[in-house]
């Protein structure tokens, strides 16, 4: 076990020592094989990294870069657009005129191979304004308006839509229409008294009053029945 710990400390001793040859060239960054963990261990590998920022007096961090089949112990990168604002004013005029002949340069190169792109970068106001107004259209689309409901919409069945039919309408004639009978008949007053007459001799009271639930007592005409029915 001690011969496995003191062989992982002399093989960190020994990149190390190989790292700080070539920090010139690496531009202070510490270029490690991918299975240095497994060979000595993460321990080992942090004391790399605690040495690096120590001599560098800047945080550090480590990652594997796979196009350089490499573990890369580098200084952090601190990339934020206040930061670069502060370094370009910082440059002189001279070092600002060489990356505007290049950007001039570039673009010229992509202008010539692309001659029939275009650009238009949309202000940040403008995308702000944009979404709200999607957003609305997209919930807009998703209500149905009262014609749509009226129609079939793709993907119901037709059989989770209830239909409500209305009540068959009975035909109501128009007094006009309807066929009283009294049209084609031609009842002479004296006649039809004389009928009613006989027919309220025919019926004795009691059954009357029975057949018609007339209560007891009360006196039941018929001829107001009669008039009551026409």
């Amino acid at each position: 076990m001690n011969l496995a710990v003191d062989s992982a400390d002399k093989l960190t001793e020994l990149l190390w020592q190989d790292a700080l040859r070539h920090l010139g060239s690496t531009n202070n960054e510490v270029l490690l094989p991918v299975n240095v963990t497994e060979m000595i261990g993460n321990d080992n590998v942090n004391k790399i990294k605690a040495r690096l920022r120590a001599l560098i007096d800047a945080p550090v961090v480590a990652f594997v870069d796979e196009t350089i089949n490499a573990l890369r112990v580098m200084r952090t990168p601190s990339f934020s657009a206040i930061m670069l604002g502060k370094q370009w004013k910082a440059e002189t005029e001279s070092v600002k005129m060489q990356f505007r002949n290049m950007a001039e340069d570039l673009k010229r190169k992509h202008t010539e191979e692309h001659p029939d792109y275009h650009y238009t970068p949309r202000k940040p106001s403008e995308k702000k304004r944009r979404a709200p107004s999607r957003q609305h259209a997209k919930k807009t689309q998703q209500l149905p308006t009262p014609s749509d409901t009226t129609s079939s919409t793709p993907g119901i069945h037709d059989a989770a839509i209830p239909t409500i039919t209305s009540p068959p309408t009975a035909a109501v004639a128009s007094p006009s229409e309807s066929p009283t009978g009294l049209e084609t008949l031609d009842f002479d007053t004296d006649i039809f008294g004389q009928l009613v007459q006989q027919v309220q001799g025919e019926f004795n009271f009691g059954e009357s009053a029975f057949a018609f639930g007339v209560p007891s007592g009360e006196l039941f005409e018929f001829s107001d029945y009669v008039t009551d029915c026409y």
